[in-house]
């Protein structure tokens, strides 16, 4: 796809696209050149910004006939392929972000966990969840939206949220955001009986008692 552009809803092609379909580069060269000294209207073009030798031609200015007869795919194919490419890009930098979030980006967050709990796994699972939601929250303010984030998630390779639904999804990402590490690990603390909640002074008490080794149980 790197010869075709969209530019403000309209298609632009280098003449490599149209020579892949079989059009012949004196019939390019022609019609550019015609454009040039305004005898026709068809191959308005613009040249590149980098590489000057290079011409956007806009596709709606291409002869009918030139496109029906190589069948290059119509307009709406072309935009709809961009639109494919362009999430397939959006899909690979999630999947990316939650990879290094997974494999890597945990580490920093283990210091929130030691204490809380004394064993590798669940300061590992903690940490996972913390570094996932963290990546979620960071990615949603830059502009990519919690369904094309749980779109990718629900069939990532890796487990880390126990989500099963976009709401839920949407609720853990939110609640990070506001609370943090508290909203990573009140599941840990096991759940409130009636409609009470944990506030921030409670919370800071809890982990004061769960960090104490000698608690025989840290529910």
């Amino acid at each position: 796809m790197n010869n075709i552009i969209d530019l403000n809803g309209e298609v632009y092609v280098l003449s490599s696209f149209l020579t892949k379909y079989g059009v012949n580069k004196g019939t390019i060269y022609n019609g550019l050149s015609r454009y040039n000294r305004k005898i026709t209207f068809h191959y308005d073009h613009f040249t590149d910004n980098i590489d000057k030798r290079l011409k956007w031609i806009r596709f709606s200015s291409i002869p009918l006939k030139l496109i029906k007869r190589h069948c290059i795919p119509t307009e709406t194919e072309l935009q709809d392929s961009l639109e494919d490419s362009k999430m397939d890009k959006k899909e690979k930098q999630i999947v990316r972000s939650f990879d290094f979030a997974y494999h890597q980006g945990f580490i920093g967050c283990k210091k929130h966990y030691h204490g809380l709990f004394h064993d590798v796994d669940s300061i590992d699972k903690y940490a996972k969840a913390h570094a996932v939601l963290s990546t979620c929250a960071s990615l949603n303010t830059h502009g990519v939206t919690i369904k094309s984030l749980y779109a990718v998630y629900k069939n990532w390779n890796f487990s880390v949220l126990d989500i099963k639904s976009a709401k839920t999804f949407y609720r853990r990402i939110a609640n990070f955001s506001k609370e943090g590490v508290s909203s990573v690990v009140h599941a840990a603390y096991g759940k409130i009986r009636g409609s009470s909640t944990v506030n921030e002074k409670v919370f800071n008490q809890l982990e004061l008692l769960y960090r104490d080794k000698k608690m025989l149980s840290g529910r």
